[in-house]
């Protein structure tokens, strides 16, 4: 994705070049006149045209750049196909846009927006499994199911955030290496327990999507951080 901001912060904006198409969604940060703390990221409107013959596979800085300033002056022109009726439906859904405004966001911020979640590596699992060193699980096995529930969240998001049209079918891949019907049966209903335990938030109705909650963020931290324990001594 490609991001740009306005010199004095009020406007963002946010470029992502899918198989198909491309969309730009323009923010306004308002800060909350009781308190300079809170700052509100405002989504004012999203483009969305065909992608060029040629064209690269991020839109460059300076056509960001470009498309802000005349967004920001309410003299965009009509360029031909930036309404296009040639974008399927399909190709809509396929627009990542939770991920768009964690990008303005962490842009703004001057952080670095990333909704991986670090898992420690299957040597400090083994470690781990083989003093049974996971406090909080009832059984093995339940920390077993919550690690394949983290790991189906991890693969699930790379590939919404990649504006893969089947992410499911695109996360079983990445952790199968296959795309079997077993095994997208499999990150269904990981993805699924994942969402009824609170690993994953819920997406708009009818739509893929969702990021990883805190309670994901933080279990991985806790067995990252006793994975560590367990190895160093």
């Amino acid at each position: 994705m490609t991001v740009s901001r306005t010199e004095d912060d009020t406007y963002a904006a946010v470029a992502f070049r899918g198989e198909d198409l491309i969309a730009v969604a323009f923010y306004e940060h308002l800060v909350d006149a009781a308190s300079e703390e809170y700052v509100f990221t405002h989504l004012w409107e999203v483009r969305a045209l065909p992608v060029p013959h040629d064209y690269p596979d991020a839109m460059p800085a300076e056509e960001l750049e470009e498309r802000l300033l005349r967004w920001e002056e309410h003299e965009v022109p009509h360029l031909q196909g930036e309404y296009s009726d040639q974008l399927a439906e399909r190709s809509l859904r396929s627009v990542p846009f939770h991920r768009m405004a964690q990008e303005v966001v962490a842009d703004y911020f001057g952080q670095e927006a990333s909704t991986e979640l670090v898992l420690p590596t299957e040597e400090q699992l083994d470690a781990c499994r083989a003093v049974g060193a996971f406090p909080g699980f009832r059984s093995s096995r339940d920390m077993e199911s919550a690690i394949d529930q983290l790991k189906a969240v991890n693969a699930y998001v790379t590939a919404i955030n990649s504006g893969d049209q089947k992410p499911i079918v695109a996360a079983a891949r990445m952790m199968f290496g296959d795309e079997t019907s077993t095994h997208i049966t499999r990150i269904r209903n990981l993805v699924q327990f994942a969402r009824q335990n609170g690993y994953l938030t819920k997406p708009q109705h009818g739509r893929s999507g969702g990021i990883p909650t805190r309670k994901a963020l933080e279990l991985c931290e806790a067995l990252k951080s006793r994975a560590e324990e367990v190895t160093a001594k």
